[in-house]
């Protein structure tokens, strides 16, 4: 790898770790505004800053570095009591975060307009200062000629860092001249290349900034010996363990070279319990398990099949099963995240547009720690967005309005998850002025979705507003109101095989009720069969299987019920809902125990065929036909087994008619 290539890497992972970095900078600073007086806080704002401004410098973001030392400046003032914080203060650092973010996505060429067009706002944050200047007229101030002596410390490679990077980011500053110090070189056999040995004089024959020179190194300042000189004056006298003579080699060729540099690279490997890795990679190793599970089916189905088979290769099958379950779990551990880096994103969205409508908000986050599918949380972000701004617009009031309905004048605003099984719960509510059914009726009177004299629950009503186009909102602002966006919610749920539910209550809020599966690529399933065909169930909602009794031929509706220890549970036969027709005569069905949302239901089958770890497959065009159906998997015999959506069964079998209760008491 050449020192382009190196230089390359280092920026594109400056750029990963900026990202982090900005959403820890942003939510420290609305925490501050909320709490201006906490020192702890404040230290924090200015340690993620100097760190995004170190970070910046040593990967080639010069530009970066010094318009963020500007900004530090500010908040180290704050942080010696020099300052007060105050909103205005958040205001133009939240905008100068946003500016950075722009600069980091844009084009190279690009990129410094970006930072250029933002100094009208870092003027602004500078007036905070005491006597305070322009950024232009500080410059001013300190530009002369300067000698700078960069003497690095034996262990700097050891640290990560490079001393041709810091050198090139010198030239940056303006026309100069490099001479190497490597009179502590030693002889090549007792070269170790974990050491750096040399030093360097830098002599500028153009003005500079003083503090621009300075920023270079201020990320190595604890690993460095720096003497930065104007060159009109007589530099310090020198320690005694500088390096006193100097090479008559040419500096150039040295400096410019990539001997230097790959050596320091080869030999500046910081240790770290952390690895960065691109999402693609991940899904493509989530893939190649999935086919593995696929291959360990073949296997263990062929060796079931030939009892003959040597006891040796049924071992290696059983154990190749083990480690392909322990493989897949860590591989897909790997791409759990917590839900609260997403939740995390909203606290920003909800000052500033709480702030535009005029309300007051408190936004309450709950289960931070609960995990879900990175793939699932990428595709989360925009439903979630659609209904915080929802309920920001609709769904809570003014404080004038509140106040008036007798509540407090700061709204409510809830994000809360938790895992249920296989799956996530999410909930958005809030305490507003919740859904009018009244007038979501009217509506869908209107639309032709509903009779006049029709008889609806308010949760089957509430459904409407799902529907695309469905608006109630009397005015049409720029957040919503026109019949766009919980459309969206929905298809987007309905993609990811979740569910939505809606709650309400006029005058006391509303909630979104979010349920997600843990992971779109492989579950631990429950294999039953009806005739010759296989269906796989969600194992983490099967709680149990019992015998049908011989000759129970009931109808497959809703109504049915079984009676287990004492307790009444509906069931549904799959044989009639999915068309099989009559049973054999010497069929001894099974009854599976499914426990859904604390309900209780009984899915009656042929037979029950045992576990089996489940590779989901899309369903692709067919999907829109099959609704009761999540995914397919391919068996170990090579035939496909569908995957059966519990709920939407439930949905679907809700629609038919119903017959008359039928108990039938079961022997546990």
């Amino acid at each position: 790898m050449n020192f382009d290539e190196i230089q390359s890497r280092s920026r594109e992972l400056f750029r990963i770790e900026a990202t982090d970095l900005l959403a820890e900078l942003e939510a420290a600073l609305l925490e501050l505004e909320s709490t201006p007086d906490d020192t702890a806080i404040l230290h924090r704002v200015f340690r993620v800053m100097h760190t995004l401004k170190g970070s910046g410098a040593t990967s080639g973001f010069q530009d970066l570095s010094s318009f963020l030392h500007h900004v530090e400046d500010v908040f180290n003032a704050a942080r010696e009591g020099r300052v007060p914080v105050t909103s205005g203060m958040i205001d133009l650092t939240l905008k100068i975060g946003d500016s950075i973010r722009r600069y980091l996505a844009a084009p190279t060429t690009e990129a410094a307009a970006v930072l250029t067009a933002e100094s009208p706002t870092l003027d602004a944050l500078l007036a905070y200062m005491p006597g305070a200047q322009s950024v232009e007229t500080k410059a001013a101030a300190t530009t002369q000629r300067l000698r700078v002596r960069f003497l690095p410390h034996q262990h700097l490679f050891q640290t990560g860092n490079d001393p041709g990077m810091f050198l090139d980011d010198l030239r940056k500053l303006g026309p100069c001249a490099i001479e190497v110090l490597d009179s502590n070189l030693p002889s090549l056999d007792k070269l170790e290349p974990e050491t750096c040995y040399l030093g360097w004089n830098i002599e500028f024959t153009a003005p500079v900034k003083k503090d621009a020179v300075r920023e270079v190194f201020q990320f190595i300042e604890g690993d460095c010996d720096l003497d930065i000189q104007p060159l009109n004056e007589t530099p310090e006298s020198k320690p005694e363990h500088d390096i006193a003579t100097t090479s008559t080699r040419s500096a150039a060729a040295l400096t410019t070279g990539d001997d230097i540099r790959a050596s320091a690279i080869k030999a500046a490997v910081a240790t770290s319990d952390t690895l960065r890795v691109s999402s693609e990679r991940l899904d493509r190793l989530v893939n190649l398990i999935g086919e593995l599970v696929i291959l360990k089916s073949v296997v263990t189905a062929t060796c079931e099949q030939h009892p003959e088979i040597p006891a040796a290769l049924h071992a290696a099958s059983e154990t190749l099963q083990s480690l392909t379950t322990q493989l897949r779990d860590e591989v897909l551990n790997i791409r759990m995240m917590q839900i609260g880096q997403t939740f995390s994103k909203f606290r920003r969205l909800v000052r500033d547009l709480s702030r535009d409508l005029g309300k007051e908000v408190e936004l309450v986050v709950e289960g931070s720690e609960t995990e879900m599918d990175k793939t699932i949380l990428d595709r989360l972000n925009d439903p979630l967005v659609h209904l915080v701004r929802n309920s920001l617009d609709h769904g809570l009031e003014t404080p004038t309005e509140r106040i008036a309905a007798g509540k407090t004048p700061n709204g409510k605003l809830r994000l809360a998850a938790h895992q249920k099984g296989d799956r996530v719960v999410i909930t958005v509510s809030d305490d507003g002025r919740g859904l009018d059914p009244e007038r979501i009726r009217a509506k869908a009177i209107e639309k032709g979705l509903l009779a006049v004299d029709a008889t609806i629950s308010d949760t089957d009503l509430f459904q409407f507003v799902l529907l695309p186009g469905f608006s109630t909102a009397k005015n049409v602002s720029s957040l919503s109101g026109r019949g766009v966006g919980l459309d969206v919610v929905k298809r987007t749920i309905d993609q990811l095989r979740g569910r939505i539910e809606l709650h309400s209550q006029p005058g006391k809020g509303a909630e979104f009720r979010l349920s997600l599966p843990l992971t779109l690529a492989i579950i631990d399933g429950l294999m039953v069969s009806v005739g010759k065909d296989r269906y796989i169930l969600p194992l983490s909602l099967a709680r149990e299987a019992i015998d049908l009794p011989t000759g129970h031929q009931t109808g497959s509706q809703r109504r049915n019920l079984v009676a287990i220890r004492g307790e009444f549970i509906p069931y549904l036969r799959l044989r009639d809902l999915f068309d099989y027709g009559t049973p054999p005569p010497n069929l001894r069905e099974r009854v599976v125990i499914i426990e859904l949302e604390q309900t209780k239901l009984g899915l009656v089958v042929d037979e029950v065929l045992g576990n089996y770890q489940t590779v989901i497959k899309s369903l692709g065009w067919i999907a829109p036909s099959a609704p009761v159906f999540s995914g397919a998997t391919v068996l170990g015999d090579g035939r496909v087994a569908l995957i059966v959506d519990i709920p939407a069964l439930v949905t679907y079998a809700g629609k038919m008619p119903a017959q008359a209760e039928r108990p039938l008491k079961l022997s546990a």
